[in-house]
């Protein structure tokens, strides 16, 4: 006779944490390899390309599903979403912050003869443009998950 297995909440929950955080390293390993393999390393896209489109759609599918599924919620309280708002702010202003250090410094090592009035005005330019890109694509995946949370729940 065969057992059937355990459906204990706490061992299904365990479960899905151990998934959970063995994504996560598998997504942060991938990302360092592929950092590695295209900047360090400088390997032409080929060698990489794979890994890459393998972390984009794992991403995009957690990603997505996790707005349909309604998980990205805004907090009850108004201080609480405050204070969401001002984190979405400071991460956005930090990533554009990486992104524009990071193309100025692109642009260093690429042409010694540089304009570097240009280079600084298109850097600040563009990480504008990645600020509000980031702020505001991070809100819009929020009030989305709002969206389908509350069709959920009806």
């Amino acid at each position: 006779m065969r057992r059937k297995a355990i459906k204990d909440e706490r061992i299904t929950g365990e479960v899905h944490k151990l998934l959970s955080h063995s994504y996560g390293i598998l997504f942060v390993g991938f990302m360092i390899s592929i950092i590695v393999k295209a900047f360090v390393l400088q390997w032409d896209m080929k060698y990489w390309l794979d890994s890459f489109l393998i972390v984009m759609a794992g991403g995009l599918y957690f990603t997505f599903r996790s707005i349909k599924a309604g998980l990205f919620l805004l907090p009850d309280k108004p201080g609480d979403v405050k204070r969401l708002k001002k984190t979405n702010l400071i991460s956005g202003a930090a990533a554009a912050v990486v992104w524009a250090v990071w193309m100025f410094g692109d642009d260093l090592k690429e042409d010694s003869k540089m304009d570097v009035t240009q280079s600084v005005i298109s850097t600040m330019a563009g990480a504008v443009i990645f600020f509000v890109g980031f702020t505001g694509l991070q809100w819009l995946m929020i009030k989305r998950s709002n969206k389908h949370a509350d069709k959920s729940q009806e």
